[in-house]
């Protein structure tokens, strides 16, 4: 009984060293993180571009804004998701209907 439990306890410590050793590390993760930033920057940063920035000429200055227009006509249609009223006769009409209450 005794070598059982001492077999089962290393055991469990084997299984805890793995486990550890196999779990990386908060340094080990930035490390990874900043270098996968140099990375990015070192790519995205060139841009294709050789270093060279696009120039974009200046064609004038805009002394007045240029005024609004309309695309399409405005339509005061108002869509209402809550309840409209109904007639007297409506109501009657709707509730006279056989209906079936046999399900």
């Amino acid at each position: 009984e005794k070598e059982d439990l001492k077999r089962q306890v290393a055991e469990l410590t084997d299984r805890l060293q793995q486990q550890q050793n196999a779990t990386p590390t908060a340094d080990d993760q930035m490390a990874l993180l900043e270098k996968s930033y140099e990375l990015a920057a070192k790519y995205m940063n060139d841009g294709g571009q050789n270093g060279q920035t696009a120039q974009v000429p200046v064609v004038g200055t805009v002394t007045q804004k240029p005024q609004a227009q309309p695309v399409q006509a405005i339509r005061e249609t108002t869509v209402s998701g809550l309840q409209q009223s109904v007639s007297d006769a409506d109501f009657i009409r709707a509730y006279s209907q056989p209906r079936n209450y046999g399900f």
